[in-house]
């Protein structure tokens, strides 16, 4: 493959969004990369934190953007 691999490249194999062709060469190309690695290293940490750090929404929050939801605003501009 003669194309040069980017950080957005790495981004989209990370989610397993990228073509197939470079997919590949990516998995066989990895193990020669260190950088490669530390980047998807430092993907996977941001996914692992945000995961632990997410809360979902309170059942009071709920019930109010549902209240909310409900009511039409009467557009008059």
């Amino acid at each position: 493959m003669d194309r040069i691999i980017t950080e957005n490249d790495l981004l989209l194999f990370h989610y397993k969004e990228v073509e197939p062709e470079t997919y590949y060469h990516i998995q066989a190309q990895l193990p020669f990369n260190p950088q490669w690695q530390e980047y998807l290293k430092l993907l996977s940490d941001v996914d692992n934190s945000l995961q632990k750090n997410s809360k979902s929404p309170s059942k009071t929050t709920l019930s109010i953007i549902m209240e909310e939801s409900i009511h039409q605003e009467d557009p008059t501009f």
